[in-house]
């Protein structure tokens, strides 16, 4: 008799341990981490929260184009493992500081991370080539203190990304690197920024206001391309030497107005204003003669730009 309650005992004692350990399991399985040049990155698929710490440069991903529309549907990044797909389920990053290279497509097409947290107190100096590529449910983006570059089509796709804060320490907004921001409406280009690569603001359709830009030396081929409610742009720097083909090619768009540059030369500004709809380029009266020489039929079509004061 006292052996059947002993054994009965046991069993109970058995079952509610079990039961106690649950919780734990799924706690832990909740979290993954994978570590690349030393640098860990810890998931938690309960939260959708992705950590990235430790120091120096973050892993260079691989984009892949298996559907062959020369777009990248997917990285070789472990999270876009096809039995788990926790790509699709990561809905914030945090940066850590330490790191100063965000890796190139380290979060391409992960299309629901809705917001990305910087922790660098000036150690991140680059975002590498397409790291948020497609992110298309970023709605707001600030840039920490102590960046230089923002790589090659590092933020492009981001449809619904409406604002984005960029620190004065950038010197380089890479080729295509906000393109397609469909919903992005106003942009200052701090005094540190001496290069807009080409595309770089391409097809942003609610672009209404670029401001700053004082320290540019060069705007890259077609950077302002179908940005439809850009109506006057500013040119504000004394340095700049290169507008791109093309540049402007944005059918709202009716002035430009430079105002202080006197490094632009014919051959740097033939085509920038090709197809366009500028009409007028407004600049100081000691150099309307100069710049009527610029801006000539074959760089506008068959119409003429005006070239006034």
């Amino acid at each position: 008799m006292q052996s059947i309650k002993t054994k009965v005992l046991t069993m109970f004692m058995s079952f509610v341990m079990a039961v106690a350990m649950f919780p734990a399991l799924g706690s832990n399985a909740a979290t993954l981490a994978w570590t690349y040049n030393n640098i860990v990155y810890k998931f938690n698929e309960s939260t959708g929260v992705m950590t990235v710490t430790g120091t120096g440069e973050m892993f260079n991903f691989t984009a892949l184009d298996t559907n062959g529309d020369k777009r990248p549907d997917k990285t070789n990044a472990p999270w876009f493992d096809t039995k788990t797909n926790y790509y699709y389920k990561i809905k914030k990053v945090i940066i850590g500081d330490g790191i100063t290279k965000i890796g190139d497509n380290s979060f391409c097409r992960c299309y629901n991370i809705e917001s990305v947290e910087f922790q660098s107190t000036g150690s991140l100096k680059t975002i590498g080539t397409q790291a948020f590529y497609d992110c298309y449910h970023l709605t707001s983006l600030g840039l920490p203190n102590g960046l230089v570059t923002v790589g090659r089509n590092s933020f492009a796709y981001n449809s619904a990304l409406q604002s984005v804060s960029i620190p004065n320490t950038v010197k380089t907004i890479a080729y295509g690197a906000f393109a397609c921001c469909s919903n992005l409406a106003k942009v200052y280009i701090p005094k540190s920024v001496s290069s807009l690569g080409d595309f770089a603001f391409k097809s942003n359709y609610k672009l209404s206001a670029v401001t700053g830009g004082a320290g540019l030396t060069s705007i890259g081929r077609q950077a302002f391309e179908y940005t439809y409610k850009l109506r006057t742009f500013s040119i504000t720097s004394k340095k700049l030497s290169r507008i791109g083909q093309c540049c402007f090619y944005c059918s709202g768009l009716k002035t430009i107005k430079i105002k202080k540059t006197t490094k632009l030369k014919k051959k740097k500004v033939k085509g920038s204003l090709y197809l366009s709809s500028v009409k007028t380029v407004k600049v100081k009266k000691s150099k309307v003669r100069k710049y009527r020489k610029f801006f000539t039929y074959r760089n506008c079509g068959k119409r003429r730009v005006k070239v006034k004061k």
